[in-house]
This record gives structure tokens, sequence and C-alpha cells, in this order.
């Protein structure tokens, strides 16, 4: 009777043992749900998109400060502090453009800049007369400094620095806001080069190089905004490259100078010594003197062949031209300009 008593004794004993840890188990286990959940259903604060902008050498705190600030999570909520833990973000941050969907996940987000998956950012290159107009859009769209770009530039060796616009065909682009000078340029290369791949046989055809056809489109583009001219002004510059008669081109003193307000080309504006001023040097200026729309490379490329020699913009102002096979009657043309520019007062 002693024994059976003593029996039950352990066995009560052991089974209180085994209720607790039982017990322990399902709080545990309830507990490791109600995390998971937490974590699982967490998401962002910010009720429309964000855009992120990190630096190179933004440290964590100075991340999580941002991010409290821009009301996408609080920098020491459970979610925040455990997601960065467990993805290393704490040790690593990447720089870039980052978008943060609205009530995103906490996760997603801490994933998405641990991984550096960025938001490309459009870069819309519509032209430019010098590499600083290029340089500016560069910088005011991309992480990109100026000082990189210049260093990148000077590493190309070109003589002239708008060589540059060789490559480049006016587009909208899309690239990582991170993106470096030389990787740019090799991805706008690559696009110029596919665009004058197609265009091989016209060019043949029109007796001049890529880079020659270029740099008259420069010209033609900052002569005139009317698509309907520009292939006939294109063919103006080829009779008078034909004949070796000096392009005289208004556009390339206004380079020359760097002064594009000039109203009114003066006697001492011709004067300018410069390559790049075709009223003093025959033949084409050493390089482009902007980056050419899309509209003055096709119609230069495919220039109309005519008897112009010469061109003056009309006298009503309308951005157009009246074209003269000869001397006299272009300088008819002229007179009727000059005398509404004195009428208008425009120096």
């Amino acid at each position: 009777m002693e024994k059976n008593t003593f029996d039950l004794k352990i066995f009560v004993k052991e089974h209180k043992k085994l209720s607790i840890i039982i017990g322990s188990l399902l709080a545990a286990l309830i507990l490791f749900f109600i995390v998971v959940s937490i974590l699982y259903n967490a998401r962002t604060k910010n009720n429309e998109d964000v855009t992120l902008y990190v630096y190179p050498e933004t440290t964590y705190n100075q991340l999580a400060d941002t991010l409290e600030a821009k009301n996408v999570v609080d920098k020491n909520s459970f979610s925040f502090k455990t997601y960065s833990k467990l993805l290393s973000l704490n040790k690593k941050i990447r720089p870039g453009k980052y978008l943060i969907h609205r009530k995103a996940s906490v996760f997603a987000t801490v994933k998405h800049i641990r991984n550096g998956e960025q938001e490309p950012v459009k870069l819309t290159i519509n032209g430019a007369r010098t590499i600083k107009d290029l340089t500016k859009n560069f910088t005011s769209n991309l992480m990109m400094k100026e000082a990189d770009f210049n260093s990148f530039l000077d590493s190309m060796g070109y003589e002239y620095p708008t060589e540059l616009f060789y490559d480049i065909i006016p587009d909208t682009y899309e690239v990582y806001w991170t993106i470096s000078p030389r990787d740019l340029m090799e991805k706008l290369k690559k696009t110029s080069d596919k665009w004058w791949d197609k265009r091989e046989r016209d060019v043949k055809k029109s007796g001049f190089t890529k880079e020659e056809l270029i740099i008259l489109a420069s010209i033609v583009n900052e002569e005139t905004n009317a698509d309907e001219e520009k292939d006939r002004i294109a063919g103006v510059y080829v009779n008078r490259l034909k004949m070796s008669m000096a392009l005289q081109a208004d556009p390339t003193v206004k380079f020359a100078l760097q002064n594009f307000g000039l109203k009114r080309i003066t006697g001492e504006h011709l004067k300018y010594d410069s390559k790049f001023n075709t009223y003093k040097y025959v033949g084409l200026p050493p390089a482009p003197i902007c980056i050419p729309s899309v509209s003055s490379l096709k119609k230069t490329v495919k220039y109309e062949k005519h008897k112009y020699l010469y061109f003056c913009a009309k006298e009503d102002f309308s951005g157009r031209h009246n074209f003269a096979k000869d001397l006299k009657e272009h300088q008819k043309n002229a007179r009727k300009y000059h005398k509404a520019l004195n009428e208008r007062n425009i120096k």
C-alpha cells in the first residue's frame, strides 16, 4: 500500500513538470506567432509614395532619421529595428534613389535599400550648346558631381570638348541615379551607334562622314526651328562646302564668342579668331556647336539637293528664311531683314 502511494506521488509530480513544459512551449509558440504576425503585417506609415535619396557615406542612424522624418517608419519601432538587424542594413547601406510605395511592407523597404534595388531616373537630353549645359543636366538629375564629369572628359583626350556630342542622340534615357560619367556615356554611345547603324546607307549616299554630318546638323539646328526648312538649309551649306566657299554661319560665330544671346552679328564679331568662326575659316568647324535634335540630324543626312547658295531670315521674324541662288538676290533679301531690325531698334 505504501508503495502504491509513493508511485502516485511521483506520477503527480512528473505530470506537473510535463504540464509546465507543455505550457511553456505553448506560450513560446504563441509568442512566436505574435512576433511573426507583427513583423509580417508591419507596414510603412507613408500614405503617399516617397522618394528617398541615399548618399555615399550615409550611416545607419542618418538613414533611420531620414526615414522617420519622411514619416516612413519610426526608427525605434520593433519591426524596423528587427528587419534592419536580420538583413544587416546597419552594416551595409547602398547609395541610390529609392521609391517607397505607400503602406509598403517594412521588410520590402529594408530589403530594397539593403540590396540597392533603385528606382530608375528618367534622364531627358533635349540638346545642349556647351559641355556646361550638358553637365548641368547631369548634375541636376543624377548623383554625379561636376568635378567627376570634368575629370572623365579630360580623360577622353578631346581636342575640343564638344566632340563628346558625337555620341549623343537626344532622347529620354532610364539610368540609375548613381551612374558614373563613364557608364553613362557608354550607354549614350551605344544608343547613338545603333541610331547611326540604321542610317549607314544614307550616310554613304550623303558623301560625308557621320562626324561631318553631326557638325553640319548642329549648325542647321541653331539656324532654324522650322523642320520643313532644315533639309534645304543643310543643302545650302553642302553647296558651299563643295565650292570651297565659306559657310558664313552666324551660329558658329555665337558659339566661338560663347554669346548665344546675340541678336545681330556685326563686322567686329566676324573678325573674332576662332576655328569655329566660319566667316573667317573655310569648311566645317572642328566639332559640333550643339547637340542637334533628331529632326535636324535626319534632315541633314537627307539634305535637299538644289542650287541655293544663300539664305536670310525673313523680315516678318517668323523664324523662316528667304533663299537665294545668287548674291544679288541675297542682298535684296538681307536689306529687307536689316530694315526690319532697324525699325524694331534691334542691335
